[in-house]
């Protein structure tokens, strides 16, 4: 699956691991976008309207089941899949996302979730 036009938000209150995502997915020929913010990710969902997110699950101020939850509440986001990154060991298998990718992770591991994220996305009718 080619992987041109994919679009992607990155959401990590990690500044510098956010930045380093988003790089490393826009040399593989994503269009991508990230915030430290979790507060700002449903706005930037809405606006940049992305294939697939990438979120963090433990953030000040919102976790990534907070803002699962939030982009499942409104319609214009809620087909969204979401792929959780966590360095913890706990599992959040009640959020309901697209798949987990645990911290520290290559940039190949980054590539393969989101492709396979992204094939998904598509087999399923952009759903």
């Amino acid at each position: 699956m080619g992987t041109e036009g994919v679009a992607v938000l990155v959401v990590d209150d990690d500044a510098v691991l956010a930045e380093t995502i988003e790089l490393t997915l826009q040399h593989y020929g994503y269009r991508v976008r990230a915030t430290s913010d979790a507060r700002m990710a449903l706005d930037l969902a809405r606006d940049f309207m992305p294939d697939l997110i990438l979120c963090d699950t433990i953030m000040p101020g919102q976790t990534g089941a907070e803002v699962v939850s939030s982009l499942k509440a409104e319609t214009t986001t809620a087909h969204i899949p979401v792929i959780l990154m966590t360095s913890g060991a706990r599992t959040f298998q009640e959020i309901p996302c697209a798949g987990f990718l645990a911290k520290p992770f290559l940039p190949n591991e980054l590539k393969a979730a989101v492709e396979k994220a992204a094939r998904m996305r598509v087999q399923s009718g952009g759903t």
